[in-house]
């Protein structure tokens, strides 16, 4: 299942000095620059089909079968809910009268059906390979060649067996090509588990669901990460009856407070959770071509039940492995780490091999987000191509004293979960902040967006949250920032810039606020968790 693997100065057939690159963002962005540089370049990228048969173009797991079909569809869903939900309220459509429960809340219709998910699935296709083709050209503009093709070190290597390697093209044609230099950037993909029956053969994962043609209908995702809690998010919003099954915790390694907050978000949305619950098997009645799910479950008082239920869909999402196992990577000497099998890099993303690389999903003990990698590969190169080399003419004896801005800062990176009501956050989660600091103090607020209030989209008067961790003996520094609202995404990434800097609570105190926007509460929010003080915003 390699997806890119990257190699440097190398000799094809013998003939040519090469760079070798990687199909993903890693891999491309390494590869571009050294083709910049005057190196020259192949990249090598294939896809293994997943066992339901989906592959796809260059450019590897974010813009195929990831961050950029996620987030359309996550679009799709967020049209679908405005639309039936909002659309009388400010003028559009017939008129609909609110209805209330007896404790006076909103009730509301369910979202119907999506009217077409072939033609959504078929424009979120045509654009995905219009980005192929343009990772295609760039490529070729900076004078790298790419080779659609399976790279592993070859075993029959008489001298150098790790600077040589086997490519095998899908029509099973071979050629071996040897390396000055090697980048590993072969990402990860879905993890199977082969230990449940059928699991294999009748559930798909987020590498079919984005260019399946038949609709999800009802479905079962098994898994509680961010990948299980956002396609679970975007397909209910479509109008299907959705179920998430939670092994442990959901967005494990998240705040857990704002997990909890997403979760009741989610279950307010009529998204169904099985909490503490695992499959046991699947099976597939040939009548009706419906999957029975069957599981075991933990209940409250610590007794086990064991159910079953019947889905359209089943979406494997527990993780991701690590595309190591097939590159015979024994005979690299490369050192994994024995549980992930990631490789083990230093700072310079050097592995203990000193000419073999990795960066991205690939590399061990780094964030499994598309920008770190990309940025990773950019300034790999440029290390390697572009600033080292002249560092090292101007005088200076070793690499070791490169400035920091050539190397990736793995600190506060920012991300963003895009589940119905977005989460954005950078930085420190409160448990993490309390154990690395002893005392920390937050900042918070609950609030609704403008956008929401005549039109009833949010759950509860105050659904929207935000606090601000702050480090109270260096001037109130922010550690770290969470948000639960529209548009999360956009708003964390203004913040991570000004986390970058340093920024004090007091100088976001010192802002004016843009009005009405849901970003100006980052500087209107002055409630403390200490205080006691209710969060909840009454006004605009």
């Amino acid at each position: 299942m390699l997806r890119s693997l990257v190699g440097s100065e190398m000799c094809i057939r013998d003939s040519i000095n090469a760079e070798y690159g990687g199909g993903g963002s890693g891999g491309i962005s390494a590869a571009k620059v050294a083709g910049k540089a005057g190196k020259k370049v192949a990249l090598c990228d294939y896809i293994t089909p997943s066992p339901h048969g989906s592959t796809w173009g260059l450019g590897g797991t974010c813009v195929n079968v990831g961050c950029i079909p996620k987030k359309l569809m996550h679009q799709s869903a967020l049209l679908g809910e405005a639309v039936h939900h909002a659309s009388s309220s400010f003028g559009w459509g017939a008129y609909k009268e609110d209805k209330y429960n007896e404790q006076y809340e909103i009730v509301r219709d369910p979202v119907p059906e999506i009217d077409d998910w072939s033609r959504l699935v078929g424009n979120i296709q045509n654009h995905i390979r219009s980005l192929n083709w343009g990772y295609s050209a760039e490529l070729s503009k900076a004078g790298v060649e790419y080779i659609n093709a399976f790279a592993k070190f070859e075993e029959s290597a008489t001298s150098s067996p790790a600077h040589t390697l086997s490519l095998t093209s899908a029509d099973d044609e071979s050629r071996t090509v040897t390396a000055r230099r090697v980048l590993l950037a072969t990402g990860g993909r879905p993890t199977i588990l082969d230990s449940v029956p059928g699991a294999r053969e009748l559930c798909i994962t987020s590498d079919d669901l984005f260019s399946r043609q038949q609709k999800p209908g009802k479905t079962l995702l098994i898994g509680a990460g961010y990948i299980a809690l956002e396609c679970g998010g975007f397909i209910k919003g479509m109008g299907f009856d959705t179920t998430i099954m939670v092994r442990s915790t959901p967005l494990r390694g998240f705040d857990v407070d704002m997990a909890a907050r997403i979760t009741a978000s989610m279950k307010a949305r009529g998204i169904h959770f099985l909490e503490k619950t695992v499959p046991v098997r699947l099976e597939k009645n040939e009548d009706s071509g419906k999957i029975t799910a069957f599981y075991r479950m933990v209940l409250e008082d610590g007794s086990v039940k064991e159910d079953s239920e019947e889905f359209d869909t089943v979406v494997l999402a527990t993780g991701r492995t690590a595309e190591t196992h097939k590159l015979n990577i024994d005979i690299s000497g490369v050192e994994l780490d024995a549980g992930t099998q990631k490789v083990i890099v230093d700072k310079f993303d050097r592995s203990n091999v000193p000419h073999i690389y990795a960066v991205g999903d690939v590399a061990h003990d780094r964030p499994e987000l598309m920008p770190v990698a990309s940025n990773a590969g950019r300034l790999l190169g440029t290390r390697l191509y572009v600033s080292a080399p002249a560092f090292l003419e101007e005088g200076k004896s070793t690499t070791e004293d490169l400035p920091k801005s050539l190397f990736v800062d793995y600190q506060g990176v920012p991300t963003a979960v895009f589940t119905p009501v977005e989460y954005g956050c950078c930085g420190l989660s409160e448990e993490d902040a309390t154990a690395q600091y002893g005392w920390i103090e937050v900042y918070h607020v609950s609030f609704m967006p403008l956008e929401w209030s005549i039109s009833h989209q949010g759950f509860g008067t105050n659904e929207c949250y935000m606090k601000i961790i702050v480090n109270p003996f260096n001037e109130e520094e922010v550690i770290g920032f969470h948000i639960m609202s529209p548009n999360a995404g956009e708003i964390t990434m203004g913040v991570a810039i000004a986390m970058r800097c340093g920024v004090k609570k007091a100088q976001l105190d010192a802002t004016i606020g843009i009005h009405p926007t849901i970003a100006e509460e980052l500087v209107k929010c002055v409630i403390t968790k200490s205080s006691g003080e209710d969060p909840n915003k009454a006004g605009c």
